[in-house]
């Protein structure tokens, strides 16, 4: 696995101090971001991340977090951290999955708890901003957003079950508001919807 060379370790630090000392503050989270992406993407594969990167990554994604505002910049950060394009480790492991001591092999992209659950507080404050969002958009964009909190457990370590069933019931909440919300935008009243205009809104809210 190659490193990062020192050009690049040099260029790299050139662009965060750049943006350290930026006044307009309207991009730094997508430059930091970006150049989280560029560190740990750079000199290796991008499924094999150092540890030195990583943690450069990470430092510069809590720079990120300081100039996130509102619902979308909340998601884009906390869809960073959890997909694990940046802070994910390629990993091959075995566990036991039930009291017969069976056991299954992962091998793929690991995101590490405390990383998840710092997606997972930044989604939270993601659905809070939802209502700050235009009507027409606010029930597309909660759909969005229960989609990225099924990801949480699509990466190792996914038999945290504890964690699993909260996030599913998260997304499921969220997509049942959402639909409800829609109904509500197109004048029927989610109590009294029927099942077929109930299926019809999540369809079309999940085009």
């Amino acid at each position: 696995m190659e490193k990062l060379s020192k050009q690049q370790i040099n260029e790299f630090q050139q662009k965060e101090a750049e943006l350290d000392s930026l006044t307009d503050d309207r991009y730094k989270l997508d430059n930091y971001i970006e150049l989280a992406q560029d560190v740990t993407l750079c000199g290796n594969e991008s499924e094999l991340k150092l540890l030195k990167e990583r943690d450069w990554a990470r430092k510069l994604l809590v720079k990120a977090e300081q100039f996130a505002i509102d619902f979308f910049d909340y998601k884009q950060l906390a869809d960073a951290i959890a997909f694990g394009d940046i802070l994910g480790e390629w990993i091959t492991s075995e566990w036991i999955i039930d009291g017969d001591n069976n056991r299954a092999l992962y091998e793929g992209v690991s995101v590490s708890k405390n990383d998840k659950d710092w997606s997972r507080k930044l989604y939270k404050k993601a659905e809070k901003l939802l209502v700050e969002l235009e009507d027409e958009w606010i029930a597309n964009e909660m759909l969005n957003l229960a989609t990225s909190i099924d990801q949480l457990y699509n990466y190792f370590p996914v038999f945290i079950e504890k964690d699993v069933e909260k996030d599913k019931k998260w997304a499921l909440n969220l997509r049942a508001n959402a639909v409800k919300i829609f109904l509500k935008n197109i004048k029927v009243n989610p109590e009294k919807a029927t099942i077929e205009q109930v299926i019809d809104a999540y369809v079309k809210l999940d085009k």
